[in-house]
């Protein structure tokens, strides 16, 4: 990771800092959707937002829970990060 021991010195700043880094991962998603959009069929977006949710879903409220410990909280806010731009630009495009 960029910042080590950040978890250790701050948590709110961990956690800012790993969504963040979310956010970051689902822009460039985003933007590589988008341009495969422009060669191929205009449902690229639509369908790697669906796919996104299904993995989100698998992997905040079974996987992340059970081999990491994490809470419920952490997944939500996961999910909303990484959804929230796709969600926003099948709004307004």
């Amino acid at each position: 990771m960029l910042m080590p021991n950040l978890e250790a010195k701050n948590h709110l700043l961990y956690i800012a800092w790993r969504e963040v880094c979310h956010l970051i991962g689902s822009l460039v998603l985003l933007a590589i959707s988008h341009l495969v959009l422009v060669f191929t069929s205009y449902n690229v977006p639509l369908i790697t937002l669906v796919a996104l949710v299904l993995w989100l879903v698998y992997q905040e409220a079974y996987r992340h829970p059970k081999v990491y410990g994490q809470k419920a909280w952490k997944g939500v806010l996961d999910v909303v990060v990484w959804v929230a731009p796709f969600v926003l630009y099948m709004f307004f495009f």
